[in-house]
This record gives C-alpha cells, structure tokens and sequence, in this order.
C-alpha cells in the first residue's frame, strides 16, 4: 500500500509473499500488466487498519436494519459486525499505483461482422452523487478506460489493434458539456453525430448517463479499407410498445410486491422500470461492408501495374 492507504498486521511470525512465475505482459507505455488471477491469502488474526476518509457505504435500494428514527442500525462497541449491505469504501488514491479500482469492472467482448472487426467495452462507470469528488472520479474512470482501449488500438503487438474499438454503456455523465463528456471524448474516442443531439436515454429522456463512443484514431497494424462508419444511431423507447402508459388498468393486478405479499406498488411509471429498465437501448448502426471500396482499389493497383 502507498502511504497513508489501508494497513495489514499480520500476526507474530508469520509473513506473507508473492507467488512467483506470474504471466505478465508489457504494454506500449512501458507498464507491466498481470495476466492471470493472483489471490493471495491472509492468515487467520490478519487485522486491517484503514486510513483516513474511509466511509461505510450503504447503496439505494439497500436492505438494512433499522432502528427507531429510521437510523441504520449498527452494533456499538469497538468490534462491531456491520449488516450484509454495508461496504467499505476507501478514499481515492488509497490503493496500490495511486489511484482507486474502477467501481465496476467492464467487460469486454470482440467479434467480427461482415469486414469490420469490433472490440467492445461495456461499462458502468461510478456514480455516487453529484457531489466535485465524485464527479472528479467518474471523468477518471472514463479517462483511464479510453486510456487503456486506445493504447492496445495504437499498439503494433496488440492483435486486438486489428479490430475498431468501441466504448459503451452507463458513463454516468452529468452533462453534455462537462469534464466527463470531455473525457469520453479523450484518447482519439468520440460519439456518432446523431447521438449527440439526442434529448437522453434515461426514460424521461432527460439525462445523459449512456453513450456509445467509437475510437477514431489511427493504428499501423490495421490494413485494409474497413472503417469505422456510423450510418445511423438513436435511442428506442420500448415504453412505446410494451407497458404502455394507457395500459396501466390492464397491469394494475400485476403490480403486486414480491418481497412484501399484499402490498402493491403506487406508481405504475416506477413498477413498469423494474420489468424492463429506467435506461432506453441505445444503438448504432455501422457499415459493415467493404467490397466496393476493396475492388476498386484492387483495380486501381491493376491499373497502375499495367501502366508501369
């Protein structure tokens, strides 16, 4: 741990080491990346100490105990045991490298589609409140994730650089124009034309949480005359078609509790989000098909052979 990060006391005697003969890879920049799963156990009477700034964290929708006054209620005394809900968060820059773990890993996923080769990042990037911390977090997470994507897309030993990279999911990005659309937008990423006007993909359509960004720089791997081209792009409101707001009477019998029996939601606009999503699909249409482009350069190649 860095200074001022979390603090392990083992007990008398006993030490705790790094396996060896670990797969590694080096990266452009010259980091060292791990590429396997490294678990390493504690012994048993490990104690934790925790720097400053660490909070218990309870998320929305939780299920805690509760005492008198609605307050959380938490053992006293100085070895409390916390509910199943709790969470420890530490403070940023706490970690090992000086920065904290993305909230939510993202997943990736690469496939091939006609002549375009895709690699895909889904993400969900931290959210926690409006609050300048957790705002400075969120446009963090977004920089070090096109960061990341962009250094294997310029990478000459990357085979991943032969596909186009795409980024997208729940960025959680407070507005159009603030720093964490600016770092969406960073490392050579950007959004289609027709997503950039769109009013927004939550179900009000009037928040800017999910994106879908295409990387638009250049790799000397990749040949050929694939491209990254959007067509078409938009957002689809399945309330439209499915749990419509003029069928409520029809749903209403339905709407019942499943973790509290007889008890009903009240709001129909809130119940239909937990059968379907409070977030729309967003989408992008791509061209995927190159032939045109590839026999015309092939004859032009003729061409110029012949005349030479």
């Amino acid at each position: 741990m860095v200074p001022g990060g979390a603090l392990l006391e083992l007990p008398e005697g006993v030490e705790i080491r790094s396996p060896t003969g670990l797969r590694t890879d080096t990266l452009a920049n010259g980091d060292t990346k791990i590429e396997e799963d490294v678990e390493i156990p504690l012994p048993a009477g490990t104690r934790l100490t925790l720097p400053a700034d660490t909070s218990i964290r309870f998320a929305r929708n939780a299920r805690v105990p509760l005492t008198a006054g609605d307050a959380i209620a938490l053992e006293n005394g100085r070895t409390p045991r916390l509910p199943a809900a709790a969470e420890i968060v530490l403070p940023p820059k706490s970690l090992v490298g000086g920065s904290s773990q993305f909230a939510r890993t993202p997943f990736i996923a690469s496939f091939q589609a006609g002549w375009l080769r895709l690699n895909l990042a889904t993400v969900h990037i931290y959210y926690g409140s409006e609050a300048p911390a957790a705002l400075r977090r969120r446009a963090e997470e977004i920089c070090r994730l096109t960061e990341l994507r962009a250094g294997r897309a310029e990478s000459d030993q990357d085979s991943d650089a032969d596909a186009f990279f795409i980024a997208l999911g729940d960025f959680n990005l407070a507005a159009p124009g603030d720093a964490t659309m600016a770092a969406l937008r960073s490392n050579g990423f950007d959004i289609p034309e027709p997503l950039q006007h769109i009013p927004g993909s939550n179900v009000r359509q009037d928040k800017f949480y999910d994106q879908i960004a295409l990387w638009t720089g250049t790799s000397r791997r990749r040949r050929g005359v694939a491209r990254i081209r959007p067509y078409r792009a938009g957002v689809f409101d399945f309330f439209d078609v499915v749990y419509r707001t003029d069928e409520e009477a029809v749903y209403r019998p339905y709407m019942g509790k499943p973790d509290a029996p007889g008890e009903q939601y009240v709001s129909y606009d809130r119940w239909r989000t937990y059968q379907m999503s409070d977030h729309l699909p967003m989408w992008v249409e791509l061209h995927i098909d190159f032939a045109d482009a590839y026999l015309e350069d092939a004859q032009a190649a003729v061409t110029a052979r012949l005349e030479g």
